[in-house]
């Protein structure tokens, strides 16, 4: 939300040369029921001639501009109830103008927290019960999980920081094997997928791409040199394997390999495509996030050749293709989830305030997202048609990143938790 300033004398004017400074900003209560209630924020602003507010909840977001009198800002708003059986988190952000002419302004955050509504069934008007956390297990991944991957009876977990791949099984969660040993090469490894029985693992430091047997762990190959540099995402597209990656700002790749290894060509995707953060196929075409330009782009998986964009109001984080749809997500704007047409890229649905969502998995009657919203972290299942069923796990923190990579494992939904350097396991009936 973009707040209009006000204009106000400052005692600060005669100091118009220094940058802006904002100090003890506060807000009374921190701590409210339930039922939400009205809160006054404070803060003490030197050399700024201009404040304004912006609040923001699940339920809603709002601000407001307040005058800079004796150096003091003020606000006071009113916090809706809480909706949700889990505690909700309100940002109060001020965003404090400079004094000097074309000057940047400054910003400051704090986090207020509402009691959860015991007695609410819904995580908003429209949708069924809220579980607020059930963890139904906890695989410790000492160095902390990067991604992981479902391959039959197995979940594989990559450990950039411990530079190995772990396997478990997924029926009794034992950790099988841990692979660390020098013929792999893994400097990083930090993506994982799926090619025929064998799993493809881009090393995120040394440009390259180790495949392992996804039965047994065994080395298979290490891929190096052409079309491998800086890997950031990689996926199966029927007899092919396609990389995405960068080599410089107007160096944006896409790299196709066969299953067995065998470079095919390395096609330069800009200005088309910047920075392919996230590639996803349906077999057929490949589809591959531009983030710069706010938009996807869909090439022949066979031939490389460029189809058609689409384009998105907001930065997209990743994109995923089920069942002939690609849902595109965003952490910019109003992080809102989006549903396209494989088949002819127009766009089908449009989620609103998703929250900064990030991965996406999918189960047969649901999708999952994780989401980050206000120092809350979670991961929400919803329906196909955009509603949220409920929340399976939460996360009190201050960082954006505490789940990443999703799967869903029979019953089970397992993701990466950053936050606790684990491997969190959720029922999801």
């Amino acid at each position: 939300m973009s707040l209009a300033l006000t204009q106000a004398t400052s005692a600060s004017a005669s100091s118009s040369m220094e940058n802006p400074v904002i100090s003890d900003f506060l807000a009374s209560p921190s701590t409210l029921p339930s039922a939400g209630g009205v809160v006054t924020a404070t803060a003490n602003v030197t050399n700024s001639n201009a404040c304004g507010f912006e609040v923001t909840s699940y339920s809603s977001s709002f601000g407001g501009s307040a005058k800079n009198i004796q150096g003091t800002c003020n606000y006071t708003f009113t916090v809706p109830a809480n909706p949700l059986a889990v505690t909700m988190f309100v940002a109060v952000i001020i965003t404090v103008a400079s004094s000097r002419p074309f000057a940047a302004p400054i910003q400051s955050q704090i986090t207020l927290s509402v009691a959860s509504n015991s007695s609410s069934n819904t995580s908003t008007s429209t949708t069924t019960t809220t579980v607020p956390q059930v963890v139904g297990n906890v695989i410790s991944i000492s160095a902390g999980p990067d991604a992981l991957l479902f391959a039959g009876p197995y979940v594989w977990v990559a450990s950039c920081n411990a530079d190995a791949v772990i396997q478990i099984v997924a029926t009794t969660h034992q950790v099988l094997q841990e692979f660390t040993s020098s013929q792999y090469g893994f400097v990083c490894p930090n993506l994982l997928t799926l090619v025929g029985g064998n799993i493809w693992i881009a090393n995120a430091r040394n440009n390259s791409v180790t495949v392992i047997n996804a039965s047994t762990g065994a080395w298979v190959q290490t891929l190096t040199g052409m079309g491998i540099s800086d890997v950031s995402s990689i996926t199966s597209a029927g007899s092919d394997v396609w990389l995405g990656g960068e080599n410089g700002f107007t160096s944006s790749y896409l790299s196709e390999y066969t299953t067995s290894g065998v470079f095919v060509r390395s096609i330069n995707t800009y200005p088309r495509v910047s920075a392919p953060t996230c590639i996803t196929s349906d077999g057929i075409d490949i589809w591959v996030t531009s983030p710069e330009y706010q938009r996807f782009a869909e090439f022949n998986a066979q031939t490389g050749a460029y189809l058609r964009s689409s384009a998105l109001v907001e930065e997209p984080t990743c994109i995923f293709y089920h069942g002939g749809r690609i849902w595109a997500t965003t952490t910019t704007g109003n992080d809102d989830l989006f549903e396209f047409s494989a088949s002819t890229g127009a766009l089908l649905r449009h989620v609103k305030d998703a929250d900064s969502a990030g991965e996406i998995t999918f189960g047969s009657t649901s999708l999952f997202a994780n989401r980050w919203y206000a120092g809350t972290a979670s991961v929400v299942e919803y329906t196909y048609a955009g509603r949220i069923v409920k929340t399976l796990v939460s996360e009190r923190d201050t960082r954006s990143i505490v789940f990443g990579t999703l799967a869903v494992v029979g019953k089970s939904l397992w993701t990466t938790n950053y936050l606790h350097k684990a491997i969190d396991i959720v029922p999801t009936s």
